[in-house]
């Protein structure tokens, strides 16, 4: 997620999980930091991540409005407008991100674009990997839905969650966002969008790479990247090819009226964006100690280690992260 998500998790004193299992614990409080709460229809669920004080066994609904009469304002407002404060820094420097020109094209101009377009009362729908952090950074608003496999974080899931939240919802606009590795997943199902003429638009993030495994062997391993490459598909093409609209882009400037274009098109349209794999997914929330098991990757050859370090040492990134600040004399001299 963003910075902004990530100091609130760092800084809170109390926790609250709501029908969640997500596996990212590592980015949660530390257990003797905040107290948990917990709501979850399976209880099975409760304390499984976090050693929560109270779990509640459930439907969230109805007992979070059995909860609510017991909250008290309080008037100490400082964490929520510090909250405040640094999401505007992250939707400033996303701006900035997306006005960049380079090509490949960095994701930010699409996440910027996309929560722009987005039609009222959109669900978006996205898959697993790096597109999942850039999903997380589109601006949504008050009456969207976004959904992911936080819990088994399955890749290919983006187009099939679409096409049930379609049916389940005939009247609202969808979108599923993928990556070419999880869409070459499940390519067929862009059969299926032809064969019931569902009007969902699939916007793909093209970029050549299992781009989070790439970072997650060096941040999480201290390893080179390995196995990570994909051929290249055109899947606009495929898309014509199944009874879609198809539609590619590279160039930044076209972004905007592309994606317009396709999410105005009354039946089932692909967006096929080639976009930098070494643009940092956690270029806001990179940790000290994952730096230096990036520094060591780089240490042991990793092919990439230029693009990825000066991607990690943006200065939009150095702005808003005070670890990407602190670790960027281990990084500097790779890039």
């Amino acid at each position: 997620g963003t910075r902004a998500a990530q100091e609130a998790l760092e800084g809170c004193d109390g926790f609250l999980i709501v029908g969640s299992s997500s596996p990212f614990y590592e980015f949660w409080p530390q257990p003797d930091q905040a107290r948990g709460v917990q709501i979850d229809i399976d209880p099975g669920r409760l304390a499984m991540r976090y050693p929560v004080e109270v779990g509640l066994a459930g439907d969230a609904a109805p007992t979070l409005r059995e909860l609510l009469p017991l909250l008290e304002r309080r008037t100490d407002r400082s964490f929520l407008e510090h909250a405040h404060e640094t999401t505007a820094a992250s939707r400033q420097a996303l701006q900035r991100q997306a006005e960049n020109k380079d090509t490949p094209m960095k994701p930010q101009v699409i996440v910027h674009h996309l929560g722009r377009l987005l039609p009222d009362r959109a669900i978006l729908t996205a898959d697993a990997g790096t597109v999942t952090m850039w999903g997380a950074r589109v601006h949504l608003r008050r009456g969207m839905s976004y959904s992911f496999s936080g819990t088994h974080c399955t890749m290919g899931s983006a187009v099939s969650y679409a096409i049930g939240a379609k049916f389940a919802h005939p009247d609202r606009p969808v979108v599923a966002f993928a990556g070419d590795g999880a869409l070459a997943m499940g390519m067929g199902e862009l059969a299926t969008l032809a064969q019931y003429d569902l009007p969902i638009t699939v916007v793909v993030m093209h970029n050549g790479s299992l781009a989070l495994e790439v970072w997650e062997q060096n941040a999480m391993l201290g390893n080179p990247q390995y196995g990570c490459e994909l051929s290249s598909i055109d899947f606009a093409g495929v898309a014509r090819a199944c009874g879609l609209r198809g539609y590619h882009v590279e160039d930044p400037s076209d972004v905007p009226d592309v994606l317009a274009e396709a999410l105005a098109h009354d039946g089932p349209a692909l967006v096929n964006c080639v976009v930098d794999p070494y643009e940092p997914p956690f270029g806001e929330t990179l940790k000290p100690t994952h730096a230096e098991k990036i520094a060591a990757a780089f240490d042991r050859g990793e092919p990439a280690r230029q693009r990825m370090a000066a991607g990690l040492l943006d200065p939009v990134h150095a702005e808003i992260s005070p670890s990407v600040q602190q670790t960027r004399d281990k990084l500097s001299r790779y890039a």
